[in-house]
């Protein structure tokens, strides 16, 4: 499961010339960093970094496969991408804040305090209908703190209801405080969520200078069902809060903007609470998943919607102005949507130093078939990339994001897998690229469909060179080689060589997983392979230890310019006597 394939489809908008980011080379490998924590599954839901460019992400992880059983976790990763063995248990924390065996315990926020320390939060609790929000802070080292809470143990549990509370964004509002997005669950007679904004201290205990705001949403007298999403604390100190709430079939974005005392900010929406229609009449889905703040006070909402069609969702972005009305002048009429074909949802925006918009989220490329999603767009809405990254499983997805300390990169983490027993965390690291001087796109363009012009280059293998100088014969070796190499036609036309090499047939087919340094891995009779190293028109792959007695299956591909037009594998079968 853990092979993995970026691949960046540059589409050419407005204006003309931009072209794709790129992932950082010196980042785990090839700009992705797989981070698997546990081997029964885990994901990574936020991320932050420090000053030093360490990575910190929250999520869950699943000790044991035979007991269904989530715990909270926080992993740090090096500036390289690999996790940081001087951080908590080989670069992961953990803290199980429920007793009872669940599915449900998990961290949706993260936050760093000026002392190094890292506070997640998220919920826990015996199941979906009873959970509470909690907060848990680590030392700098990744051990429990147990002055966090009030109560000994590093860990705070607040219960809302008697039903299932939820809990979402997490930040340092200032001087440490911490604010948490969360909604009460249904209990009594109450039968919708309700918001419940959350100010605490630096040490997890209620703030008694903040506001308590707990927020009971009302469209024509019908109560709306409400889900909190992301906070983001802009310059000013104030907060802003995506979240969105449902009546019947109609569900809508509302974008809170507080005080720094948690009191609504009258000079936002109506009474501190923005809200609008994205996809027009009833029945109609828009949500606010994550918020970011430009230079001149404007806020980036981004989220998914449809229009009474679930199987075709829409990526949805849109801005609005300081005063929090739509700002009309952003995209088209104050909207950039993305259709892929089927499902695409944004989960979190990154604000880049010139004000450029980077989206990630995941991608539905087929049934049952999922990739991590980047769209780059300009700072008015006009799309410049997309960038679609298969890490290796069939539900791949981004879901945390945020700019490196310098600003020139963003860190983007979620999980590769195919279910809950197999996911496991991921990170993606991307630098900012300008766009180049002006160029003619002239006999390269293929096609125009919909004001979108995609640029292929055709790209071929030549049959490998040594040491396998001829790719229809059988090379046997005494003893297996560490290194496998060869060349490529038309170097100039080729952006990246993928290698897929595999063990065995039918169902006791193994396939090399570069991350693992090993065979692994279920039957292997489809995949893309992995990126290998290329320059010059030569490619190598360094293995983690000789091919071991055997015979094996190698597979070679490139990519042309564009990432997306594949050449036809070349194939060759290697056989290791000892």
């Amino acid at each position: 499961m853990r092979k993995y394939v970026l691949t960046a489809a540059v589409v050419l908008g407005t204006p003309a010339t931009a072209q794709a980011d790129v992932f950082d080379s010196a980042f785990g490998r090839i700009g992705f960093a797989p981070a698997p924590l546990a081997a029964a599954g885990d994901r990574f839901n936020a991320t932050v970094t420090d000053a030093a460019g360490n990575v910190y992400a929250a999520g869950y992880l699943v000790p044991d496969a035979a007991v269904a059983n989530q715990v909270m976790a926080v992993a740090k990763l090096t500036p390289a991408g690999r996790l940081d063995a001087n951080f908590g248990v080989g670069g992961v924390a953990v803290v199980d804040a429920d007793p009872t065996n669940n599915t449900v315990e998990q961290a949706r926020g993260i936050a760093l305090q000026s002392d190094g320390k890292v506070v997640i939060g998220g919920v826990a609790g015996p199941a979906a209908d009873d959970t509470d929000v909690v907060v848990a802070r680590f030392t700098a080292g990744g051990v429990i703190d147990n002055g966090f809470g009030g109560a000994g143990t590093g860990f705070r549990k607040i219960s809302l209801s008697t039903g299932g509370d939820q809990a979402w964004g997490l930040a340092n509002r200032g001087e440490d405080k911490l604010v948490i997005v969360a909604a009460r669950g249904r209990d009594g007679a109450r039968v919708d969520r309700d918001f419940s904004f959350l100010g605490l201290t630096k040490d997890g205990t209620d703030d008694p200078a903040w506001t308590t705001t707990t927020t009971r949403l009302q469209v024509a007298g019908t109560d709306l069902n409400e889900n909190p999403r992301g906070v983001t604390v802009a310059p000013d100190g104030k907060v802003l809060i995506g979240s969105y709430a449902s009546a019947g079939a109609v569900t809508r974005p509302f974008i809170f903007r507080l005080l720094a005392d948690g009191k609504p900010d009258p000079s936002w929406g109506e009474s501190g609470v923005a809200s609008f229609d994205l996809n027009g009449a009833a029945p109609n889905t828009s949500e606010s998943y994550a918020l970011g703040v430009q230079s001149d006070g404007k806020v980036v909402s981004v989220g998914y919607g449809n229009t009474g069609t679930p199987a075709n969702v829409n990526l949805l972005v849109t801005r609005l102005n300081p005063d929090g009305t739509k700002d009309t002048s952003f995209a088209t009429d104050g909207v950039y949507s993305y259709d892929g074909g089927r499902a695409d949802r944004a989960r979190n925006v990154v604000i880049a130093p010139d004000d450029k918009i980077l989206v990630v989220g995941n991608t539905e490329v087929a049934a049952s078939n999922a990739d991590a999603l980047l769209i780059k767009l300009s700072e008015d809405g006009a799309q410049e990339s997309v960038t679609r990254a298969d890490l290796g499983g069939t539900t791949d997805a981004l879901f945390g994001a945020t700019l490196t300390p310098d600003k020139q990169s963003a860190i983007a983490v979620g999980w590769q897998g195919t279910t809950a027993a197999n996911e496991d965390a991921a990170a993606l690291k991307l630098n900012f690229v300008a766009p180049p001087a002006p160029v003619e796109v002239e006999k390269l363009v293929e096609k125009v469909v919909t004001n979108t012009v995609t640029v292929t280059v055709p790209a071929t293998v030549n049959k490998p060179a040594a040491p396998l100088a001829r790719s229809s014969a059988k090379r046997t070796y005494t003893s297996g080689p560490r290194r496998l190499s060869g060349t490529v036609s038309s170097p100039t036309n080729v952006s990246k060589v993928l290698v897929r090499l595999t063990k065995g047939t039918g169902s006791a087919c193994r396939a090399y997983q570069p991350a693992r340094g090993a065979f692994s891995g279920r039957s292997c009779s489809s995949g893309k392979g992995f990126a290998v190293a290329y320059e010059g028109g030569k490619w190598s792959l360094d293995l983690a230890k000789k091919l071991g007695k055997g015979t094996y299956a190698l597979e070679v591909s490139a990519y042309g310019l564009d990432g997306l037009a594949q050449s036809t594998a070349t194939k060759a079968r290697i056989t290791v006597k000892r």
